[in-house]
C-alpha cells in the first residue's frame, strides 16, 4: 500500500551548480570530521589578510604611543583652573568647545604681589612698624580673593557662547591683569601715605618715625577722551595755564577749533599708521585693533616707525610733558609697551587725565562736522570711552568732565594739577595755579552761557525717558532724523540709551570700577 511510485514523483528543478553542491556534500559527509567552530573553517584567511591585520595593529599601536602624551598635555594645561567648582571650570564639556580652548592659549593669571614682595617693598621704603606690615600682608589675601572671584565670573560668562563671547573672555582677562596691578599699587601707596601722615603727625618719637624714600617722579601724562569731548580745551588750559610741555610741531588751529588742538603731529601720524596697518581708522574698525600685534609690527618695522621715534625723542627732551590725541584711547597699550621697552626697567608709566562729554552733544557735533549719523556718533562714543578706561586701568588716573571744566575752569584745572602732582607724582609744573586771564582768554564765555541756557530751556519741555542716579542723571528725549518706529530709529535709540547709561555711571563714578559691565554693541 505504501510503495512509492518513483516515476510519478516530481524532482526539484536544480541547476547544475546545485547538483554539484549536493554531490559534493554527499561525498564529503562520509570522510570529514564534525563541523568546527574555529574561524579558519569559515573565514578565508590567507597570507594577504593576515598581513593587513598585523599592519593595522602595529599602526594603531604606534598612533597610541605617539599621541597619548599630547592628549594628557591637553588636559593638564587647564590645571590652573582646577581649584574652582565644577560649574566654574572649563570642564570636559567646555574643553570640547574649540573656540574657548583656543582663547585659553597663553592666558595667565594676573600678577598679585606675594607676601615676600610686599615685605621687600615696605623695607625699601624704610617702614618697620610690625602692625602696619601685618596689615599690608593681609591685603595680599584680599587681592588674591578678588582675582579668583573675577576669574570665576569671566569664565562663567563665556560658557556656551560663540566667538564674541570668547573675545570678551580674552579681553576680560587682559583688562583684569591691567586693572589688578593698578588697584594693588594704588592700595599700597594709599596705605603707606596714610601711615606716613599718622606717624609724622601723631606725636611719635623720632626713632619711631618712618624714613620713606621719595617716589620716582613721573615725567608726563596723556589726556584721554573721545573726539569732540573738550580734550583740546582741557589740554589748552593745562598748557597755557600751567606750562606743561607738548613739543613741536603741533596741528594748527582750524575753523572748528580756533584755539588749537595741542596734538603732536608725529604722535598723531604714528597712531594713524598703527590703525591703518590693521585696516582701521579713527572712526572705523577700532574694536578690532590689537595692541600686541601693533607692537610686533613696530619691532619688525612692518609698520613705519619714523614718526613714533620722533615722538619718543621729543618726549625725552622735556618734562613735565602732556600728550593729547583721542586716538590714544585705542593705541595706548601699544605706546606703553614701547615706552617700557625703550626706556628699560627703570621706566615709570605716565599718568592719565580722562575726560568725557554728554554723548548726545558729541554725536550732534560729529553729525555737523563729519555728517555722521547719530547712531554712529553714539557707538563711537561708547567704544572710545570704554577703551580709554580699560587701557589706562594700571595708570594713576585723574577724572574730569567737559561739564565740570566749563562750570568752573579755574577750580577744576587747579584740582586736576594738584592730583597729578600729589597723588600721581607727575613732575611739578612751573605754575601751580592758573590765572583768570588765561581762563578768560582761552574759554569762550558763550560756551558756558549757551550750555546753561540749553539745559534750562529743556528742563520743562523735553520728555524724560529714564531717571538714573537717584534722579540726578536724566535721560532726555531728543529730535531724531529717523522716523519714529522705524528700524533705524529703534537702532539709534537703543544705542543712545546704552551711551546714556555709561554717561550716568561716569557721573556716579561706577564706570571707573575695574569690574564695570560695559554693554554689548554690534
Amino acid at each position: 500500500m505504501h510503495q512509492i511510485n518513483h516515476q510519478n514523483t516530481k524532482t526539484p528543478n536544480l541547476s547544475p551548480r546545485h547538483h554539484h553542491r549536493k554531490r559534493t556534500a554527499r561525498t564529503n559527509s562520509k570522510n570529514t570530521k564534525p563541523f568546527s567552530s574555529s574561524p579558519s573553517t569559515y573565514l578565508p584567511f590567507k597570507t594577504k589578510s593576515i598581513t593587513l591585520l598585523v599592519t593595522f595593529t602595529l599602526l594603531y599601536s604606534i598612533f597610541l604611543i605617539c599621541f597619548l602624551p599630547m592628549l594628557q598635555h591637553n588636559t593638564n594645561k587647564y590645571k590652573d583652573y582646577r581649584e574652582y567648582d565644577d560649574d566654574d571650570v572649563p570642564d570636559n564639556k567646555r574643553i570640547k568647545n574649540a573656540r574657548l580652548r583656543d582663547s585659553l592659549k597663553g592666558v595667565k593669571r594676573p600678577h598679585v604681589l606675594s607676601k615676600s614682595e610686599i615685605r621687600l617693598k615696605l623695607k625699601s621704603l624704610g617702614i618697620k612698624d610690625k602692625e602696619f606690615i601685618k596689615e599690608m600682608l593681609s591685603m595680599e589675601s584680599d587681592f588674591v580673593g578678588m582675582v579668583v572671584q573675577k576669574e570665576k565670573e569671566i569664565i562663567g560668562k563665556v560658557k556656551g557662547k560663540a566667538k564674541r563671547g570668547v573675545e570678551k573672555f580674552k579681553r576680560g582677562f587682559e583688562f583684569m591683569k591691567v586693572g589688578t596691578v593698578g588697584l594693588e599699587k594704588k592700595a599700597l601707596e594709599d596705605a603707606v601715605g596714610e601711615f606716613q601722615h599718622s606717624s609724622t603727625g601723631g606725636g611719635s618719637s623720632s626713632s619711631e618715625l618712618v624714613s620713606v624714600v621719595p617716589p620716582t617722579p613721573v615725567k608726563g601724562f596723556v589726556v584721554l577722551g573721545m573726539h569732540r569731548s573738550g580734550t583740546s580745551m582741557l589740554a589748552g588750559l593745562l598748557v597755557k595755564g600751567f606750562n606743561y610741555k607738548v613739543g613741536e610741531p603741533l596741528i594748527q588751529p582750524s575753523f572748528d577749533n580756533k584755539k588749537g588742538f595741542f596734538e603732536l603731529i608725529p604722535a598723531v601720524r604714528q597712531n594713524d599708521a598703527f590703525l591703518a596697518d590693521q585696516h582701521a581708522s579713527w572712526s572705523g574698525n577700532i574694536r578690532s585693533y590689537d595692541s600686541d600685534k601693533a607692537f610686533k609690527a613696530w619691532q619688525s618695522q612692518k609698520v613705519d616707525t619714523k614718526e613714533g621715534r620722533k615722538t619718543l625723542n621729543i618726549l625725552r627732551g622735556m618734562e613735565p610733558w602732556l600728550q593729547k590725541d583721542p586716538r590714544m584711547c585705542i593705541t595706548l597699550r601699544t605706546w606703553l609697551t614701547i615706552f617700557s621697552k625703550e626706556r628699560g626697567k627703570d621706566h615709570i608709566l605716565p599718568a592719565a587725565v580722562f575726560t568725557y562729554r554728554h554723548p548726545l552733544e558729541v554725536a550732534m557735533s560729529l553729525n555737523k562736522r563729519q555728517d555722521f549719523e547719530l547712531y554712529v556718533g553714539f557707538r563711537l562714543w561708547i567704544l572710545y570711552n570704554q577703551l580709554g578706561i580699560q587701557n589706562s586701568q594700571d595708570l594713576c588716573r585723574v577724572h574730569t568732565s567737559n561739564t565740570a571744566v566749563l562750570a568752573d575752569p579755574m577750580a577744576e584745572t587747579n584740582r586736576i594739577v594738584k592730583e597729578l602732582t600729589e597723588r600721581c607724582h607727575v613732575v611739578k609744573p612751573d605754575t601751580t595755579k592758573i590765572s583768570q586771564t588765561v581762563v578768560d582768554d582761552f574759554v569762550d564765555p558763550k560756551l558756558q552761557a549757551n550750555k546753561k541756557k540749553l539745559e534750562e530751556s529743556k528742563t520743562g519741555e523735553v520728555k524724560i525717558l529714564e531717571t538714573r542716579n537717584g534722579g540726578t542723571c536724566l535721560v532726555k528725549e531728543y529730535s531724531s532724523n529717523n522716523e519714529e518706529g522705524s528700524v533705524e530709529y529703534k537702532k539709534e535709540m537703543d544705542m543712545y540709551l546704552k551711551a546714556m547709561k555709561i554717561y550716568c555711571d561716569f557721573e556716579s563714578g561706577e564706570a571707573y570700577n575695574m569690574d564695570y559691565e560695559w554693554p554689548e554693541i554690534p
